[in-house]
């Protein structure tokens, strides 16, 4: 990519009308290369929405690729819906290895603002894989990963860097060169309402009118919404606040945490959401996730003591050829030694 820290386009000043401008610039300039892919990571909320709008005004319809990484119930409802109905592209849904309950289980834990492994463990991870195998199929040399990350939302995200080298993905052994972008990482909540309704859009029904709603969209029951976006996620899909209210109890771990005198304190999303619920359709699921994660578990310890077995299998070939190799070299000086006495 060409030098232009001198003009801070994605420092200090990276929010400036030039640095955005300069970052399209940039980003464009690479398009004029036929070899150049963007893959547009699409959550069907509204930054994601706006973003593909924003990409389909400077990339070429060619060159942009659309991608959603399905989390299947624990979606709000709609969203795949939603995402076509909004796309002059086609789809490509993605599945991660284990749902997200699944993952729940497995690790014992919800994920948390601090450890957000659900987005890096489920979505990223997949996305990852995709650009990579896409990618050398085809012959891409040039990729951007293309996410609806803006600067506004929070503190963490402000500090991100809004067009960067991804070391994940950039293999330069393998002609791969690959970039993060955020194309609207300078716009406010209203420019991205904006954006939409100006293409003669609407942003998924769960946030109503330009987010009077719900917030965010993300998953139903998502550890970083607010109480208000909670509660409608809680009466959209009472099933799922069901399942995460026995999740819970299974592996003994609380979706929320609040400080008391400097202490964490286990908050339960019942308590968190303050919507009454069905003791005994919590009672008729926790068999149900407590079997499944029997054998998750089990399935998680037979594949580790299959790769501990194929370690060790992999070691004694490395042994046994070492003492192969020894036992040549002696019989070759063996041989040495007595053609050496003849000659005497």
């Amino acid at each position: 990519m060409k030098n232009l820290d001198m003009f801070d386009i994605c420092g200090e000043n990276k929010l400036s009308d030039f640095a955005v401008e300069a970052r399209a610039s940039l980003v464009v300039d690479y398009a004029k290369n036929r070899k150049a892919i963007y893959v547009c990571s699409h959550s069907g909320g509204k930054d994601s929405q706006a973003q593909y709008i924003e990409m389909c005004k400077i990339i070429p319809h060619d060159q942009i690729i659309v991608v959603h990484v399905h989390l299947g119930e624990y979606e709000h409802d709609g969203v795949i819906e939603h995402i076509k109905a909004t796309i002059n592209h086609e789809l490509v849904v993605l599945e991660p290895m284990h749902t997200l309950g699944d993952a729940i289980l497995l690790r014992g834990m919800f994920p948390s603002a601090k450890m957000r492994w659900c987005t890096s463990g489920l979505k990223t991870a997949t996305i990852n894989k995709y650009i990579r195998r896409m990618m050398d199929e085809n012959g891409y040399t040039v990729g951007f990963n293309c996410v609806g990350i803006r600067a506004e939302e929070s503190p963490g995200r402000a500090l991100k860097t809004p067009l960067v080298i991804n070391n994940n993905l950039n293999a330069p052994t393998k002609n791969r060169e690959v970039y993060d972008w955020y194309p609207v990482y300078a716009h406010s909540t209203d420019d991205v309402f904006d954006t939409i309704e100006a293409a003669g859009q609407a942003p998924h029904p769960m946030y109503g009118n330009r987010g009077d709603k719900n917030t965010r969209l993300s998953c139903a029951l998502c550890i970083l919404s607010n109480k208000n976006d909670l509660t409608n996620g809680a009466i959209a899909k009472p099933e799922l606040y069901h399942h995460y209210i026995a999740l819970e109890r299974v592996i003994d771990h609380t979706m929320f945490v609040r400080q008391k005198n400097k202490q964490p304190v286990p908050v339960s999303i019942s308590e968190k959401v303050g919507i009454e619920f069905d003791e005994l359709e919590v009672q008729r699921l926790i068999p149900e996730l407590t079997k499944r994660r029997e054998e998750l578990l089990a399935e998680k310890a037979a594949k580790e003591a299959a790769k501990e077995a194929a370690k060790a299998e992999k070691n004694k070939a490395k042994r046994t050829k070492k003492t192969h190799r020894k036992r040549d070299m002696d019989t070759i000086d063996l041989f040495t030694g007595e053609t050496e006495r003849e000659v005497a």
